[in-house]
């Protein structure tokens, strides 16, 4: 009886499917608190034994108190939210008051949009975003207009995906100009060769849309390399915002 309870469950949090549910509730975007009081004492059909056991699942895999405050204060106060202005995205902001979308990893210079969950918690995705495009349709009056500010103090991740013909200290030249030429923090560097041919991707940090196109335009200069891009994220079907 446990599957017709979390659809119960999924529809009073209003995700789009029990992965979002759970993947919030994992974050702590979303807490049982009331709804869960609410939904399982309207459901005669289920268990004791059963009830406990999805109450006990959820709070020791993902830690879930019910009654816990959050940063804003006390449990389940919402935020005011002006669905009507442009947000700005300031460094402060979003540090304190919005989360980055992982299914889309938006950076200062992307074009963005924010959508706001029952809990009046702010998500910040591409406006391209097969996720986002999806909430928007599902959730039209909660999605909110956004704007970058400047960024130069914060730094955000991205990766790039390189290929080209395959020489001698090719890879050492790449890396010289991410970690040296441009002082960017790189976290990971990946190179694979085949019939001559180079294929590589480079997870780093950047400020800004600016920043990562600077970088792929020095690289873009270097003999031998046919392709330089930043990679696009392609969401599963199971991750959502």
């Amino acid at each position: 009886m446990i599957l017709p309870t979390l659809e119960k469950l999924q529809k009073h949090f209003e995700c789009i499917s029990k992965d979002d549910m759970l993947n919030k509730l994992g974050n702590g975007q979303l807490k049982l608190g009331d709804a869960e009081a609410q939904l399982f004492n309207t459901a005669p059909t289920l268990k004791d034994k059963d009830e406990n056991k999805l109450i006990k699942y959820w709070k020791l895999t993902f830690g879930l108190g019910g009654n816990k405050q959050g940063k804003d204060g006390a449990a389940g106060e919402k935020k005011e939210i002006d669905f009507k202005a442009t947000h700005k995205l300031t460094e402060e902001a979003i540090q304190n008051n919005y989360r980055l979308a992982e299914c889309c990893q938006p950076i200062p210079g992307d074009d963005v949009l924010g959508y706001v969950d029952k809990n009046g918690n702010i998500t910040v995705h591409k406006r391209r975003c097969p996720i986002a495009m999806k909430l928007k349709s599902s959730f039209g009056p909660r999605i909110i207009s956004a704007e970058w500010d400047t960024h130069k103090k914060m730094s955000f991740p991205v990766e790039l995906e390189l290929r080209g013909i395959d020489a001698v200290g090719i890879v050492s030249q790449i890396a010289k100009i991410v970690s040296d030429e441009l002082a960017v923090n790189m976290t990971k560097l990946m190179f694979e060769t085949k019939d001559g041919i180079f294929k590589g991707s480079i997870e780093l940090f950047v400020h800004d849309v600016e920043d990562m196109q600077n970088l792929c335009m020095k690289i873009a200069k270097i003999s031998n390399v046919q392709l330089v891009r930043r990679k696009e994220t392609t969401p599963e079907k199971s991750v959502k915002a």
